[in-house]
């Protein structure tokens, strides 16, 4: 993976003031566009596929399958807690209840907090 400097880059400055000495840090703001939800491979897809996803920090997320009608389907990963970086979790195409769902259009999801990113995926039988 290559990072790529963002110029309008979100920064804090943290200023303190001691009894003698004025002391001044910059810090990181994280905002939405920093979770990255990454293309499911392979799609479209027959037995399973691998969702990819970069936190930068660690969070509780979830990741969930909608169908096209906005109905959830499969949650994959349910509010657990996951650690900074980049991580992988696989869908075999069965939904909540352990059947194997149609072949169609499904969305999933990466949910953090109040913030959602979702992508397309085809699933063909």
């Amino acid at each position: 993976r290559e990072t790529i400097a963002v110029a309008n880059r979100a920064f804090g400055r943290i200023v303190g003031f001691g009894r003698k000495s004025v002391a001044i840090d910059s810090e990181r703001i994280i905002t939405p566009s920093d979770y990255k939800l990454e293309a499911n491979y392979p799609n479209p897809f027959r037995d399973e596929t691998t969702i990819g996803f970069e936190l930068p920090l660690d969070k509780r997320i979830s990741v969930k399958v909608y169908d096209i009608t906005g109905r959830l389907v499969s949650t994959i990963v349910d509010n657990q807690q996951y650690t900074k970086g980049a991580h992988e979790v696989t869908w075999d195409g069965t939904g909540n209840s352990g059947s194997t769902v149609a072949s169609g259009t499904y969305f999933y999801t990466l949910e953090y907090g109040n913030f959602r990113q979702s992508r397309q995926l085809v699933l063909v039988k």
